[in-house]
């Protein structure tokens, strides 16, 4: 089984809301919209963070500590987010809607995300094969939404609209660049035969572009999702 670039780093990320950020009694662990999550996980109930018209403390980080705050309240020690609004027209707050869960065993959770990954990675190619494939996503949202964002893979320069998604192969795996051309985000990436690498793009007005390397059930999510929404504005 091939590792997937940089797991160890985004493994990682699931534990840093730990008891010393958020006052917690427990660890706490995030599962973002799309991530993985076994059947027999039950959930133990909805969490919402909304704008109430009178909210002052509602940044992002503001919103995400009332979230699990309430998702320990409700005996969960994961909060899987289904949605978040940035602050717009409606609203100058973040606002959050997700579930609460609990997990025993957060090491067999990883192993077992890691088992799935591998699933869905068998899906888009296999170990013998002599390509490389990068996929970019880009999920919809208002917010600078006619800005291409531009991206290169070496030589390659992608111009990645608003709600779109896109499959490059690497004919020639090998040391790559992958770089946002007019935002953040930049990975130097030994690109291997027979594996699949996903980018998620976002475009903040005044900041720029941002990319984030994401595992394969993240990837696949939105790649579905962006093409069904595709579908469905052809009609």
């Amino acid at each position: 089984m091939k590792p997937f670039p940089s797991f160890l780093f985004l493994l990682s990320l699931l534990f840093c809301f730990s008891s010393g950020l958020f006052a917690q009694k427990e660890k706490m662990m995030i599962i973002e919209e799309g991530q993985w999550k076994p059947d027999s996980l039950k959930s133990l109930g909805e969490i919402k963070v909304l704008d109430d018209g009178f909210k002052l403390k509602c940044s992002y980080l503001q919103t995400l500590e009332q979230a699990l705050k309430r998702t320990a309240k409700a005996g969960g020690n994961v909060l899987s987010i289904e949605e978040i609004q940035k602050p717009d027209a409606m609203s100058t707050c973040y606002r959050l809607w997700g579930s609460a869960y609990r997990i025993s065993d957060f090491p067999q959770y990883n192993k077992d995300r890691i088992r799935h990954c591998y699933e869905i990675k068998q899906t888009l190619l296999n170990d013998t094969a002599s390509y490389a494939l990068v996929y970019f996503i880009r999920p919809v949202t208002s917010q600078s939404a006619l800005v291409n964002i531009k991206v290169s893979v070496g030589d390659t320069l992608l111009k990645i609209h608003n709600g779109s998604r896109h499959v490059v192969k690497i004919s020639n795996p090998g040391q790559y660049t992958i770089k946002v051309k007019n935002g953040f985000g930049s990975k130097e990436l030994n690109l291997e035969r027979g594996v699949a690498y996903f980018f998620k793009l976002e475009y903040f007005k005044g900041a720029g572009a941002v990319m984030e390397q994401v595992l394969p059930d993240i990837g696949t999510y939105y790649f579905n999702k962006i093409r069904s929404e595709i579908i469905n504005r052809k009609g």
